[in-house]
């Protein structure tokens, strides 16, 4: 099992959940059953023999990631774990430290005082908070996606 998870690596950002299932249908049945039903799924998902990656279209900065590896008393058990999107987190280390200097400027140029910042830092580490607390909860949709589409205990 440890030797399943250690080929998820990658240099994203783990946010929580990790873990394993079975199944009595067999890798390529996982994977068939996954491939059938990705229409709702974001460009760049995939499933096939050895393992999956699933990520949900629309506003959602997780991702699913798992491996196939069939038992000898027959099944699978699936190793996965949940990640955030690497562009999701680059586009926030962006995107927060840009807005604040574009604010900035702003307010400098108004002659305003830039005390008028301090408000914006805990809107930022609500808005960032919020965002992950939305991809936890689409976290526990995509484990749940999985587990009922391969029957999975």
């Amino acid at each position: 099992m440890l030797e399943t998870l250690s080929r998820l690596s990658s240099p994203t950002v783990l946010i929580g959940k990790a873990g394993s299932m079975t199944t009595t249908l067999e890798p390529d049945e996982c994977s068939e059953r996954l491939r059938r039903a990705m229409r709702s799924f974001m460009w760049g998902s995939r499933s096939d023999s050895a393992g999956f990656r699933l990520a949900s279209a629309g506003r959602t900065a997780a991702r699913i990631r798992g491996t196939f590896a069939g038992r000898p008393e027959g099944g699978t058990v699936v190793a996965y774990r949940v990640e955030l999107l690497p562009v999701t987190i680059v586009s926030l280390a962006i995107a927060t430290p840009l807005g604040l200097v574009v604010i900035s400027v702003i307010l400098w140029l108004a002659h305003q005082s830039l005390y008028g910042l301090l408000w914006f830092v805990p809107i930022a580490v609500v808005v960032i908070a919020a965002n992950l607390w939305i991809s936890d909860i689409q976290a526990g949709r995509l484990i749940r996606f999985v587990s009922q589409r391969l029957e999975a205990t």
